[in-house]
């Protein structure tokens, strides 16, 4: 475990005193804002900030967050705080391709779960999933990871009834602790690699786009097919879905992989698509999957491997 802190505010601009505070008390990290109100008097970090903390041997890490509830306006919300919080990262001199934890700084319900992730992967069109984290109680991590709308995980111990996620990279556990004046909040971090800002900047790069898995047969197939390209078994799907409740569709062999279509209740989707058969066997497919403790569709196609693979 890796000991450090986040602050908003800060007491002054004397970041060199602040950074030698942390250092001297154990801290490695600090967890600060990627937005336009500039420490001392606002949050966002500056430049100078950054040089002194990164000069001390403190890494930095960063959170976006305007007001409580943003993340409820969705899709559009999530691509302008990516926008606005790469802007930010560019003005502090951090590296061009520093993950961002967006703040979801409230105890979400389930059914706020959807908005949550449309807000997510508005970031990541602008961002590319491997930036994008989220940062909430236990439940608002867990609904993330098993949605697969966040890489980094950052959980605070509010709203979580006790509980740790094993998926979470930073954990936020006490609070209102004063170093060189500064109000702090105690974290630690479970993995050499929590979603810092990495030594050496990059090139900006285009914002990973999702792309969309091929037919390579009749589009009217439904189940394992040879490609005809090099013999590889690939999984093929087509239907028309409609949702009783909010829904996650994903292809997948683990239960892990990205949200292709996120669907609200009542919407109709019409569902094609195409993967490749990983060159293990045992491995199940299933390529139609619910949200969590979710098994209620109208009319769907649902298949899996039948061949060398397990049938579910």
């Amino acid at each position: 475990m890796i000991e450090g802190v986040d602050y908003s505010r800060t007491a002054s601009s004397d970041w060199a005193q602040l950074a030698a505070t942390l250092k001297a008390n154990g801290k490695k990290f600090v967890g600060r804002y990627a937005v336009n109100d500039l420490a001392p008097n606002g949050r966002g970090i500056t430049a100078d900030e950054y040089a002194a903390m990164k000069n001390a041997g403190i890494q930095t890490y960063l959170y976006w967050e305007s007001s409580e509830g943003w993340m409820m306006d969705g899709y559009a919300a999530g691509a302008q705080a990516a926008v606005n919080a790469q802007q930010n990262i560019n003005r502090a001199g951090m590296p061009h391709d520093t993950p961002v934890y967006f703040a979801c700084d409230f105890d979400a319900a389930p059914s706020q779960q959807w908005a949550i992730d449309k807000c997510l992967e508005g970031a990541a069109s602008v961002l590319g999933f491997d930036r994008v984290g989220i940062y909430g109680g236990y439940h608002v991590i867990h609904r993330c990871h098993e949605n697969g709308t966040a890489k980094w995980f950052s959980q605070t111990s509010a709203w979580s009834g006790g509980m740790l996620h094993p998926a979470a990279h930073i954990y936020q556990y006490e609070y209102n602790q004063y170093f060189a004046g500064t109000n702090c909040d105690l974290n630690r971090a479970y993995a050499e690699d929590f979603g810092q800002a990495r030594d050496a900047p990059v090139e900006p790069a285009e914002p990973a786009k999702p792309k969309a898995a091929p037919i390579w047969w009749d589009p009217g197939a439904v189940g394992p097919q040879r490609r005809p390209s090099d013999g590889h078994m690939a999984l093929a799907m087509l239907g028309e879905v409609t949702a009783k409740k909010d829904v996650v569709i994903r292809v997948t062999a683990n239960g892990k992989a990205p949200a292709i279509v996120t669907l609200r209740q009542g919407e109709k989707r019409r569902i094609a698509g195409t993967t490749r058969a990983p060159d293990k066997a045992g491995t199940r497919w299933v390529f139609i999957e619910t949200a969590p403790n979710s098994n209620e569709w109208g009319r769907a196609r649902y298949s899996s491997f039948n061949e060398r693979f397990p049938v579910l």
